[in-house]
């Protein structure tokens, strides 16, 4: 919605070669980023400037009461 397929691509394509460029050696340890998982990044961190939680745990808690649904199911 706020950016086209191509450029999600080229921030994929971009967050994988700085990843490797940083980890130089240790690059095996990096999984590469896909396109799913930066739409869900980016999504999250747009839900969390809207909706404030007291701490940033609280996003990501499991229990039924507290939990937060858009967030917790996207993991």
């Amino acid at each position: 919605m706020f950016f086209t397929s191509s450029v999600i691509d080229m921030m994929v394509q971009e967050t994988n070669r700085y990843a490797s460029t940083c980890l130089g050696d240790r690059s095996e340890t990096w999984t590469a980023v896909t396109t799913n998982e930066l739409c869900a990044y980016m999504g999250c961190m747009i839900l969390m400037g809207f909706i404030k939680l007291p701490s940033l745990r609280d996003y990501w808690k499991k229990d039924r009461v507290f939990r937060y649904p858009p967030i917790v199911d996207m993991i």
